[in-house]
């Protein structure tokens, strides 16, 4: 949340905050993939912060393993989005 608007009401109305629906695509599958790439890192569920914010040495103190995205399209099949981890 950010000035008082929630992600959810700028995704109801991208319009409104001068977005696109296809914005609002991106953003969502933006969101996917890094859950995606937590998972694959092995992380607790839940975990709130970006892969990038995570250093090598807490994946190593933690023993995460290593993660990498390859490919990223997240236009590709009608929205659904494409990623390889």
């Amino acid at each position: 949340e950010r000035n008082n608007v929630s992600t959810d009401e700028v995704a109801a109305n991208p319009g409104r905050y001068g977005l696109s629906d296809n914005d609002i695509v991106r953003y969502r599958n933006a969101n996917r993939t890094q859950d995606g790439l937590l998972h694959q890192l092995g992380a607790p569920d839940g975990e709130t912060r970006r892969y990038s914010e995570i250093s090598e040495q807490e994946r190593r103190d933690k023993n995460w393993r290593p993660a990498m995205l390859w490919a990223y399209d997240p236009q590709a099949f009608d929205g659904k989005g494409r990623a390889a981890i």
